[in-house]
């Protein structure tokens, strides 16, 4: 083992500092995010398929309450102020130019190697990532993240298993396994039109599509567990995921020369502003989009989508803040069945949206 991580040291202490090796670069970043997340009366049919913020509880426990199945306990909706999240994301990674070429679309082709890091109050993982860009606007990416979760009290922990409606949540547990494979496209329009025009046309399009596999180990495919305090209907499996953004930005102060180093330029002066509209898709089940369709069932094959304005601040010393404010849809269920205990016991009537979460991001690049 020692001879193992002598080697591994060197190699690196190579790639890092040796003037015979052309143009590796090593990149780190750490990122705090914190956001509040809104109360809401899951299930419940509203006017114009819009769900207002609304703090209280409507109790369905009644014995002979019309909405919820005979024999079932029922269950109280909302009734809380919400919640607020917070995670710690860091990275570094090591990247070579791959299959460059002299024009303007492959001149930067590069393969880059992350390893990943990240912890909230409940929940740690750990993982890697390879990146492959063979062209300016198209990038390869694949990689795992894995790590277990605790419980801080008996409302919030990072794992729990839902037992017909009851969340029974873990002292300790997992750990819970991601990997993915994903594309995205990229393009700024500034890039393609004459140098004169480019400082005030940097319309941006950044696009991702996601087939991601996830479970907690150790449980079976089918039981459904709750992960980070969600609504504990995560199924163990392949599922779909994409994120899409359409924006503008804006060049303040502009450093060409802050990333064309092996290591990134610690004086850089960028200040950058990107505002824009942000579409998430949270999840599609895959692996159990049959289970119970929405036709006649509880909705396995329903899509998560959030939505709404994103931007951010590029700042002097390789700072920069997110800010976010976003909208999802979730499932409406029908009037006798909303009140059931169990999220497979109900049937799936409609959708609505409502404003699920806000917050940012404070990072450094280094």
């Amino acid at each position: 083992m020692k001879k193992i991580a002598s080697i591994l040291f060197t190699f690196l202490y190579v790639f890092a500092f040796s003037e015979e090796v052309p143009n590796f670069k090593l990149r780190g970043n750490v990122s705090l995010v914190v956001d509040y997340m809104t109360e809401y009366r899951d299930g419940l049919r509203f006017d114009n398929n819009y769900m207002p913020v609304d703090t209280t509880g409507i109790d369905f426990r009644a014995k002979n309450d019309p909405h919820h199945s005979i024999g079932d306990p029922g269950r109280v909706i909302g009734g809380t102020w919400g919640g607020i999240q917070a995670k710690i994301y860091a990275n570094y990674s090591i990247s070579t130019p791959v299959l460059n070429f002299n024009n303007p679309l492959m001149k930067d082709n590069n393969i880059k190697f992350t390893a990943n890091y990240e912890i909230s109050p409940i929940t740690t993982n750990f993982g890697a990532q390879v990146t492959f860009t063979p062209v300016a606007f198209l990038i390869f990416n694949t990689g795992f993240l894995v790590g277990p979760a605790w419980k801080i009290n008996d409302t919030l922990a990072g794992l729990g298993l839902n037992n017909k409606g009851t969340i029974q949540r873990l002292d300790f547990g997992g750990p819970v396994f991601q990997q993915w494979f994903s594309v995205t496209f990229q393009m700024d329009t500034a890039f393609v039109l004459p140098q004169q025009v480019q400082k005030w046309t940097h319309f941006v399009f950044l696009g991702t599509t996601t087939i991601k596999y996830q479970a907690l180990i150790g449980i079976d495919y089918n039981q459904p567990y709750m992960y980070e305090e969600c609504p504990g209907e995560q199924l163990g499996g392949w599922r779909l995921v994409a994120d899409a953004l359409l924006g503008y930005r804006y060049y303040i102060i502009e450093d060409n020369d802050f990333d064309k180093g092996r290591f990134i330029k610690r004086d850089n002066r960028n200040l950058i502003v990107t505002v824009g509209m942000y579409v998430w898709l949270d999840y599609l089940d895959i692996s159990h989009f049959n289970d119970s369709p929405m036709a006649d069932g509880w909705g396995s094959d329903f899509a998560f989508l959030n939505f709404g304005p994103a931007g951010q601040i590029d700042l002097p010393g390789n700072f920069y803040i997110r800010l976010f404010a976003m909208f999802r849809n979730d499932r409406v269920y029908t009037d006798d069945t909303v009140g059931n205990l169990y999220y497979q016991d109900r049937k799936y009537a409609d959708y609505n949206i409502f404003f699920r979460f806000a917050g940012g991001f404070i990072g450094w690049n280094f």
